[in-house]
């Protein structure tokens, strides 16, 4: 059984982690991560533009957090990031918010999927009845190269694109696979998205 008070690390890239207690954000966080959660809310996508150094991966991840606690139904984000060592970032990112526990209504863990590298594939087995984070690149879930991820239609529930000025067209092709996902951008340079239709 899972002792709900420890960090338990199924492999190296399937991760058990506790929920840890909110950390303060400043005035201009907490204003960006309530128009994601409202945006979430209305089903309107975001396009969260900060600038390097703003903070913009904790803003989002305590949004998530928020929407996650609102939720009684499992959700499955999927956080793509162009590039395997900016994955690494944002799984620590993810994990130092999520290591401790707090309470909260539905869940106190999550999982915390990885298959930007040695060729992991999405199983069912990565998910089930708790909430999920599952970090990878575009390139990992291109439909070209994995047609079998057909089997997984309407499995996350939100999308968050993390330098979302790179990679639209591949970033397209993810949400061709799940179109029902909520969208959620990350970037501190706007003007490479102006004239792409992104989010």
């Amino acid at each position: 059984s899972i002792n709900s008070e420890q960090k338990i690390y199924h492999s190296d890239r399937r991760k058990w982690l506790n929920v840890v207690e909110n950390t303060e954000l400043r005035h201009y966080q907490n204003e960006c991560a309530e128009i994601i959660k409202n945006n979430f809310r209305s089903k309107s996508s975001t396009l969260l533009i900060l600038p390097t150094g703003a903070g913009k991966t904790k803003t989002v991840i305590r949004s998530i957090r928020d929407i996650l606690d609102e939720n009684s139904k499992p959700l499955n984000i999927l956080w793509l990031v162009n590039s395997k060592e900016l994955c690494k970032q944002a799984e620590d990112a993810i994990q130092s918010s999520w290591i401790e526990p707090r309470k909260i209504i539905y869940y106190k863990q999550i999982w915390l999927n990885s298959i930007y590298d040695s060729g992991v594939k999405l199983t069912k087995e990565m998910f089930g009845e708790t909430h999920s984070f599952t970090v990878s690149t575009p390139d990992t879930l291109d439909p070209r190269k994995n047609t079998r991820y057909s089997d997984f239609k309407g499995l996350f529930d939100i999308i968050i694109c993390d330098e979302a000025h790179h990679g639209v067209e591949e970033q397209n092709r993810i949400f061709e696979m799940w179109p029902a996902a909520h969208r959620i951008g990350i970037t501190a340079t706007p003007t490479l998205v102006s004239n792409k239709k992104v989010f």
